[in-house]
């Protein structure tokens, strides 16, 4: 969380402060994760704000191949991608090991789109 959740003896409005809150800061960080040009660094967001911040990247990637008739560049820029995630031993970072095989599947997916 961005902002701390106060603690409070009301159960139901301190979860909702929670959902709310949580809510908020994935929507910041998605904002910021998707404002990076170049993609983020695994190490700085959470796994599902990277997840959807890759769909999102390659949602545009396809409109831009589709309309440029470039899809077969789009196929190799994943693969490319694929590749650089899989060429790296992650191994003794069990969280970004996690990271990566979530990423992993929904590139495996994508390419096969």
């Amino acid at each position: 969380f961005h902002t701390d959740v106060a603690l409070s003896d009301n159960v139901e409005s301190w979860l909702t402060d929670v959902v709310n809150e949580m809510k908020r800061t994935l929507k910041e960080d998605l904002v910021k994760c998707n404002g990076i040009a170049d993609g983020p660094e695994l190490t700085d967001f959470c796994s599902q704000v990277l997840c959807l911040d890759e769909q999102v990247r390659f949602t545009k990637d396809c409109e831009e191949s589709i309309a440029n008739g470039t899809m077969k560049a789009l196929g190799e820029k994943c693969r490319k991608v694929l590749k650089s995630y899989t060429s790296q031993d992650y191994s003794k970072q069990k969280l970004l090991m996690l990271k990566v095989m979530s990423l992993l599947i929904d590139l495996m997916h994508m390419i096969d789109v």
